[in-house]
């Protein structure tokens, strides 16, 4: 039981960090798969995949925030 409890507490403190991470590498590797020379895009997903996570984690903003921070003024 300890073992569960120490996942979930890692869960509940980098959710965002593990799903961006997932979610970037499984993009990078489904582009893998069209050629060979995207090998490069994997890391360059899996980083930004943890960037987002990580960003997520720390300011606890809602989507919405996050993508008027993103978006230049005149996108808004």
């Amino acid at each position: 039981m300890k073992g569960e409890s120490r996942f979930w507490q890692l869960w509940d403190r980098h959710r965002g960090k593990i799903l961006g991470s997932f979610l970037g590498l499984s993009f990078g590797f489904l582009t893998y798969w069209v050629g060979i020379w995207w090998s490069l895009f994997i890391s360059g997903a899996g980083l930004l995949g943890y960037w987002i996570g990580k960003e997520w984690d720390e300011e606890q903003r809602s989507v919405a925030e996050w993508v008027e921070r993103l978006l230049p003024p005149r996108w808004r």
